[in-house]
């Protein structure tokens, strides 16, 4: 098996988990990521990485600052891409 070939099975196996484990919504996108939607949190899945990454996951720089909401929200998808991704190395281990 080349390596190429054994990206694909990774990506794809990641994909299917995603979708079963997390109920994502995934949509291929440009280049080496994939566009994902968990629990109304937008994310990008990279294909070279195996990782997802929220958009609201940025560090906020004075949490003080920024609505209530804003900050819930990005508690959430911290916690959120943080299981995921732990999630998804536990499928390689």
């Amino acid at each position: 098996m080349t390596k190429t070939e054994l990206k694909k099975q990774q990506v794809k196996a990641v994909i299917e988990f995603l979708i079963n484990q997390f109920d994502a919504q995934v949509e291929d996108a440009d280049g080496g990521r994939m566009d994902v939607i968990i629990d109304d949190l937008p994310a990008h899945f990279s294909r070279r990485s195996l990782e997802v990454m929220f958009f609201d996951s940025i560090k906020l720089c004075n949490e003080t600052e920024f609505p209530t909401e804003v900050v819930e929200r990005h508690k959430k998808a911290v916690a959120l891409e943080n299981e995921v991704n732990k999630a998804i190395a536990n499928l390689f281990k």
